[in-house]
Formats: C-alpha cells, structure tokens, sequence
C-alpha cells in the first residue's frame, strides 16, 4: 500500500501514536500502583461483542510463533516469577491478532444488523478487495505498553508501514459509511440506528497479556520495571515483524466464540 507523503498529516498521527502510548503507560502505572487493579473479566454479548463488527488481521503462524516465543514466553516468565497471574495469546487467550477497525451498531435491531453485514461480505463494499491487498503484507511492533488490565506490543512510528494502515482505515470508514447509507437507502420505515466505526487512528495493537487476578502492586510495579529494562528494550532495538495471513470480517462475538469461548458471557 502507499504511503502517506503528506507531512503535516505524518507529522500529524505521529503525535497521536506517542500521545496514546505515553497516555496508555502512564495510566498503566498508574492503576497497578493503586491497589485496584482492574481485571480482565472477557467479553459481554449483551454489551459489547454482540453489537461489534470486527475487522482483524490474523497472523500467519510464522508470526504467531515469533510473538509467543519474543513477547509472551519472556513476560509470562517475569509475572510468574511475580506471583501474578495472567492469560496469554495462545495461554487461555486468543491467538495474537491485530484488530484493524472495530465498528458498532447502535439502536439497530437484529434484521438491520443483517442487512449490514450482508453488504459487507458482498463484492459491492469492496471489504473484499481491502482484505486481498492486506494479505501477505509485515508490520512491525516497537514498543511494549504495560496498562490493565491489557499489556500490548505496538507500532510506535508512522512510518512508511503504518501509512498502509492509515489508508486502509480510511478505506474502511468509507466502506462503513456506504454501508450504512446502503441500508437506509433501501429500509422503510426509516432507519434511526447506525453503525460507526471506533476511533483507532492512533493505535495499531496485539495484545499480549490479560491480568485476571488481584497482586501485590509492589509485584506489579517489579513487573511493569523488568518488562520495560528488558523485553522494551529488545523491540525497540529489533522490532517485532508480523505477517497478515488474512483479514478477519465479521461479528465480534462470532470470532470470540470461535477462539476464545470461556471468555464469551451472555
């Protein structure tokens, strides 16, 4: 995909991925310094998976192993060593992924959602044609965010890589927006509902570790310093490369239930 040569708007998504990854940090520090670390507790159909449209880049396996072996083995080693206790991409997580653009229904009923999806599987949205581009294309993550009850690898530069993913986030949009437009084009009575795309235009993300119990803060500050001083440091000397096997579309839930089904509640 090309690049975006524009400086004001690289300069521009720049400061917004430096500003999400500071932010996301300190916060991070922040909440398991205080005593009340919040927990991973999965996913809710009724209030998020089952109203949530998920684009995902799956990882070919190549990749998924470079990620368990490089981040996850290094940082489960550290939060055992810490007495905290954590899921892990391919340790009672889901696979590593990135999700490239969630969006969300709202006030629509089950027939619109339909609708919705519908067209987007459809040649006419051109979903398929974005994902066929996306295949086979490297990424790189730099940079380690210790937050809760979520720690991520990240792209921390837009460079010449995370352009493609500007503009494939931009194509989305419009294919969310012809999607929608499709549909109250063609319903009677009248939609009210929508469906919107969630602004994830400062962060191209896999996620890499859950905390699902209560520890020491002391622990988790030990943890939070190690991982920065040692696996920090080795992605942002040789950042993490990761291939797209495909692009995952469809209901969030759908994918959850597939891979992650003990996290899935009603």
């Amino acid at each position: 995909m090309y690049p975006v040569k524009n400086p004001e708007i690289v300069a521009q998504e720049q400061a917004a991925y430096t500003a999400k990854i500071d932010k996301n940090k300190a916060e991070g520090l922040k909440k398991i310094a205080s005593g009340e670390l919040p927990l991973f507790t999965g996913w809710s159909i009724e209030k998020h998976s089952g109203r949530t449209f998920d684009t995902i880049l799956l990882l070919d396996e190549p990749s998924q192993k470079l990620v368990i072996e490089r981040v996850v083995n290094p940082l489960r080693q550290l939060a055992e060593a810490h007495n905290i206790t954590a899921v892990y991409p391919g340790i009672g997580d889901g696979p590593p992924h990135v999700v490239l653009q969630p969006g969300r229904f709202t006030n629509l009923d089950p027939e619109q959602m339909e609708a919705i999806k519908k067209y987007l599987a459809s040649n006419n949205s051109h979903l398929n044609l974005l994902a066929k581009i996306l295949e086979g294309l490297t990424f790189h993550h730099d940079t380690l965010v210790i937050a809760a009850p979520t720690t991520y690898v990240c792209a921390g530069k837009f460079d010449a890589e995370q352009g493609g993913v500007f503009r494939a986030r931009r194509v989305m949009d419009r294919i969310i927006a012809h999607a929608v437009g499709n549909l109250k084009s063609t319903s009677q009575p009248p939609v009210e509902g929508n469906f919107t795309p969630n602004d994830y235009h400062d962060i191209f993300h896999s996620s890499v570790m859950r905390f699902t119990q209560e520890a020491d803060p002391k622990d988790l500050i030990a943890l939070a310093q190690e991982a920065y001083a040692t696996l920090g440091e080795d992605l942002r000397r040789n950042p993490l490369p990761i291939t797209i096997a495909c692009l995952y579309r469809g209901m969030a839930v759908d994918y959850q239930m597939k891979v992650v089904p003990q996290w899935v509640t009603p």
